[in-house]
């Protein structure tokens, strides 16, 4: 019963977040989704501080499961292409909604430098590794273009993808994200 409740109270609160931001997502509001009393959330967790960490911490855990879960294929090209198609997916799966939850905080809290920037700004830069990780080794099997760093196109990668899920979000359309996987496929990742 101890972890449904805080498991309950993670996923409300992770929906709350990808709806509204972390700013405007309440202790009153997580208690309506919840339907829990005051006490029952401060016996789990001891302030909004907690519960956020606790969920930003879920999310990037989820996220490198899926991450590492998306790479299919017989070389380091074909798995890039993989996750690329898994996560478009994902993203059409959810119509687009709450886009990416380390941007979402990463601009949230841009002005702030605080903890919550320090740590999605290192989640985003995680997955900027792995990717350069994929490219490098794409790069070596000569799969990928090599007049560009692995590093400048897992930053331009991460980018362009970031800037595909904003657009499909504000528009409500599939149609930026796929032209971006479609760019991403034709210029960064040829030959």
């Amino acid at each position: 019963m101890k972890n449904n409740i805080k498991q309950l109270v993670i996923q409300k609160t992770t929906k709350l977040i990808y709806q509204k931001g972390i700013r405007s997502t309440s202790i009153n509001e997580i208690l309506a989704e919840t339907g829990i009393s005051k006490g029952s959330l401060y016996f789990h967790f001891k302030n909004k501080k907690d519960i956020i960490d606790t969920v930003l911490k879920n999310e990037r855990a989820k996220f490198l499961i899926f991450f590492e879960n998306s790479l299919k294929g017989n070389n380091s090209y074909e798995k890039l292409l993989s996750f690329l198609d898994s996560l478009y997916e994902l993203q059409y799966k959810s119509n687009f909604t709450g886009g990416c939850i380390y941007a979402n905080t990463a601009i949230e809290f841009a002005e702030e430098q605080n903890e919550l920037t320090i740590f999605a700004i290192s989640s985003l830069d995680e997955w900027i590794a792995k990717i350069e990780e994929l490219i490098q080794n794409a790069q070596n099997e000569n799969h990928i273009r090599k007049d560009l760093s692995a590093h400048m196109i897992a930053e331009q990668t991460i980018a362009t993808i970031e800037g595909g899920i904003l657009l499909s979000r504000t528009k409500k359309s599939p149609v930026p994200l796929s032209n971006s996987m479609k760019i991403l496929k034709q210029t960064l990742l040829s030959k």
